[in-house]
C-alpha cells in the first residue's frame, strides 16, 4: 500500500528546541493615569524623562501565547526560562525616553526606534522625585527613522502637558567630560530610575557593522535605558543639563556604551516636524528593493521595515512556520520575535514570490520593475501597481509611524476580474502575465485608448490556450479570435478605434496556465518583439510534466503513480540524481493523458521523508509545484 503518514503540528516544534538568551527592555507594573493634569514647570530633571510603553497587536499575542503553551507543554525545564522570556515580550517592550519643545512649545517624546517596534499601543510614564506616576496614553509616532533608530512621539490631540522641555547641545565634544546616562532600566521586572555619571571615552567613533558615527562613554547603562538621554552639565538651561545624544546601545566591554549624538538627533526631528519623507522617495526606496528580491542578494532586513503593522501582525503564526527553514530568519524568529516576524512577512510575502516568478518561464528577466498604476486609496494613501519581470502585483500605502508604509502587497494576476465590472486595468504597449485558474476561468480587462487608430490586443506564452474577445464601451463585441495564424496556441483580436474606454475577454480553451497579454496601436506593437516560447506544447500521445521542488530540501526520489494503482511506481531520477530545492525536472507520464488524467505523485528527499500530492489532475505541460506544506513524514 502507498505510504501517505501524515504529520501534525510539525511547524511549531522546531520553535521548542533551541535555548536561547534575550536582553529585551521589559517588565511590567500597574500605574495610574490622571485625567486632568497640570502643566509641568519644575526645575528637576527626574520630570522631564520617561518611560515608553508599548502594547502588542492582539494577534502578536496571540502567537506569544501559543510558543508559551508549547513550551510549557514540553515539559523540558531548559525551555521555562524561554517561556519566561516570552512572557516579558508579550507584557510590550520597555524603554526610556525624554520631552522635548519645539519652538511653538509642542511637546513631544523622543525614543529609540526598537524601543517601540512592534507597537500597537504606546504610553509614557514619568515618575517625580516624590514617586508620583503620571500615565499619558495613546501617543502617536510622528516619525522614525530605521537606519538611525530614532522615533519621535506626540502627545494625543495636540496635548501639551509639559511647559519645559530638555534641550539639544551640537556643541564640540572632547574624550574625558564628564556625561550622566538617565533613564529607566529593568531590575527584576520593575523600571527603576537611575542617573549614572561617567565620561567620554570617545568623542567620535563608528561601532563594528555600522554605518554612522556614535558617542563611547562608560556611564553605566542597562536593558531599559535605550532611548534615554545622555547628559551634560549645562549652566544656561533651567534643568541645569542639556542632550549630547541619546543612548541606544551597550556591549559586553567596560566602557563601551554608545549614543547616537545630539547632531543627528537634530537633523531627524527637524525632518519629522517638516514631514519632509515623500511618498514618491519611499516608493523610489522601495522599487530599488525590488530589483535586488530578483536576485540572489537577500532584501527583507530593509523590505521589512516597509511594512505596515497590519502586514507585520495578520498571522505571525503562518509568517513563521513559512520561514523555519531558512537558518537567518528562523534564528531572529527565536531571539527576537517581533523584529523575527517582520522579517519572515517581508521574506514570505514580497521577497521569496517576486524571486519566485522571476524563475518563471514567461518572466520578462531583462525588464526593471515598473509603475504602471497609481490611485489615492481608501485610507489616504495611494494604490501603486507594480509590474515585476511581467508579473503585476497591486500595493497598497498608507501613512504610518510619520512615513509611507506598506499595507498590502498580492499578485494581481486576474484572478477576480470574471465580470466586466470588475475589469482589471491593462496598460498599453506593456507585457503583462496573467493566469487562467482552470478551464472555467475567463478574465476581463479594460483599455484606456488615448486617440484613433488600429488596436491590436494579442496573447503570448504557448503555456495555455487563451481565447479573445474585444468589445467597445457599450460592450458591441468589436473581434474575436481562438488561434492566431502563426502564432500557436495564441490568439490575436484588433480593431480601428476612437479615443474612449475597451474591454477584453480572455478565457481558457486549453490547459489553464499563464499567458501574457499585449494591447496597444498597430504602429506602436510592432516594434515590440514577440515572447520566445518557453515551453514546448506537448501532444497527448506523449504527455509530459514538470515537477517543481520548492520544499526546502533536496530530493532523491520521484513516484507518479495512477491513482488507481496501490503502490508506487519506479523512482524516475537516476540513482545518482537529486533534485536540490529550486530546481525543477520535466518528466513523461506513464499513460496518453485520454486513457489517465489523475495521479499520486510522490517526493523523496535525502533524509527520507515523504511529500505527497494526492488525486492530481494532470495536463499536458502542466506544473505541479512541492512545498513544505506537502510533507507527509517519514
Amino acid at each position: 500500500m502507498k505510504n501517505i503518514g501524515y504529520k501534525c503540528y510539525f511547524f511549531a516544534a522546531a520553535y521548542f528546541f533551541l535555548i536561547i538568551l534575550l536582553f529585551l527592555h521589559t517588565g511590567n507594573y500597574q500605574l495610574h493615569a490622571q485625567d486632568r493634569v497640570p502643566q509641568v514647570n519644575s526645575n528637576d530633571i527626574k520630570d522631564y524623562i520617561c518611560i515608553v510603553n508599548t502594547s502588542l497587536h492582539p494577534n502578536m499575542e496571540r502567537y506569544l501565547n501559543f510558543l508559551i503553551r508549547e513550551c510549557i507543554e514540553s515539559g523540558d525545564v531548559n525551555l521555562d526560562n524561554y517561556a519566561s522570556e516570552l512572557e516579558n515580550i508579550k507584557r510590550g517592550n520597555r524603554g526610556s525616553g525624554f520631552l522635548y519643545l519645539d519652538q511653538r512649545g509642542n511637546n513631544y517624546i523622543i525614543t529609540n526606534y526598537h524601543a517601540i517596534v512592534g507597537a500597537y499601543r504606546l504610553a509614557v510614564t514619568f515618575e517625580n522625585e516624590k514617586g508620583e506616576k503620571t500615565v499619558y496614553q495613546n501617543l502617536s509616532v510622528l516619525g522614525i527613522n530605521e537606519a538611525w533608530d530614532l522615533a519621535i512621539l506626540a502627545f494625543p490631540d495636540g496635548q501639551k502637558p509639559f511647559r519645559r522641555g530638555l534641550t539639544l547641545s551640537t556643541a564640540q565634544q572632547s574624550s574625558g567630560i564628564t556625561v550622566y546616562a538617565a533613564g529607566y532600566p529593568w531590575m527584576s521586572g520593575v523600571p527603576v530610575w537611575i542617573f549614572y555619571q561617567g565620561s567620554i571615552i570617545n568623542p567620535r567613533t563608528m561601532p563594528p557593522r555600522e554605518v554612522d558615527w556614535f558617542i563611547q562613554h562608560n556611564a553605566p547603562m542597562n536593558p531599559g535605558n535605550s532611548g534615554g538621554p545622555l547628559l551634560i552639565e549645562d549652566r544656561r538651561s533651567p534643568l541645569r543639563y542639556s542632550v549630547i545624544g541619546i543612548n541606544t546601545f551597550l556591549s559586553n566591554l567596560q566602557g563601551a556604551n554608545f549614543a547616537i549624538p545630539a547632531e543627528r538627533l537634530e537633523i531627524f526631528i527637524q525632518r519629522s516636524l517638516e514631514q519632509t519623507v515623500s511618498f514618491e522617495s519611499r516608493l523610489e526606496a522601495f522599487m530599488q528593493l525590488l530589483v535586488r528580491s530578483t536576485t540572489t542578494a537577500f532584501a527583507y532586513r530593509e523590505l521589512s521595515s516597509f511594512l505596515s503593522s497590519t502586514m507585520i501582525n495578520a498571522d505571525p503564526i503562518s509568517a513563521a512556520t513559512s520561514t523555519m527553514n531558512f537558518d537567518s530568519i528562523a534564528n531572529e524568529v527565536h531571539l527576537n520575535p517581533i523584529n523575527g516576524i517582520s522579517w519572515a512577512v517581508a521574506y514570505s510575502m514580497i521577497e521569496n514570490p517576486v524571486y519566485k516568478s522571476a524563475q518563471k518561464p514567461l518572466a520578462q528577466r531583462s525588464a526593471p520593475p515598473e509603475i504602471i498604476f497609481k490611485n489615492d486609496n481608501y485610507g489616504g494613501g495611494y494604490t501603486v501597481k507594480i509590474l515585476i519581470n511581467g508579473y503585476p502585483y497591486r500595493t497598497e500605502w498608507i501613512r504610518e509611524y510619520g512615513t509611507w508604509k506598506l499595507d498590502e502587497f498580492i499578485l494581481d494576476d486576474g484572478e477576480y476580474n470574471d465580470n466586466y465590472q470588475f475589469a482589471t486595468p491593462h496598460p498599453l504597449n506593456k507585457k503583462v502575465i496573467y493566469s487562467f485558474s482552470s478551464l472555467l476561468d475567463h478574465d476581463w480587462y479594460i483599455l484606456e485608448v488615448p486617440r484613433a487608430g488600429r488596436l491590436i490586443v494579442r496573447t503570448e506564452g504557448n503555456i495555455t490556450d487563451p481565447y479573445l474577445e474585444l468589445y467597445d464601451a457599450r460592450n458591441n463585441k468589436l473581434d474575436e479570435n481562438d488561434d492566431f495564424p502563426g502564432r500557436g496556441l495564441n490568439a490575436l483580436v484588433s480593431a480601428n478605434v476612437q479615443r474612449g474606454t475597451y474591454y477584453v475577454r480572455a478565457r481558457a480553451v486549453g490547459n489553464p496556465g499563464e499567458y501574457i497579454l499585449l494591447a496597444g496601436f498597430e504602429d506602436d506593437i510592432i516594434k515590440i518583439s514577440d515572447t520566445a516560447v518557453t515551453t514546448v506544447v506537448i501532444p497527448l500521445t506523449s504527455p509530459q510534466i514538470t515537477i517543481i521542488n520548492n520544499t526546502g530540501y533536496p530530493v532523491k526520489s520521484i513516484n507518479i503513480s495512477p491513482v488507481t494503482s496501490d503502490t508506487w511506481d519506479e523512482n524516475r531520477l537516476s540513482s545518482n540524481q537529486i533534485l536540490r530545492s529550486g530546481q525543477s525536472l520535466t518528466l513523461s507520464l506513464p499513460f496518453p493523458i485520454e486513457e489517465i488524467n489523475r495521479y499520486d505523485i510522490r517526493l523523496i528527499d535525502t533524509d527520507d521523508d515523504f511529500y505527497i500530492k494526492m488525486n492530481v489532475l494532470v495536463t499536458a505541460g502542466g506544473r505541479i509545484e512541492f512545498t513544505f506544506n506537502d510533507f507527509q513524514g517519514l
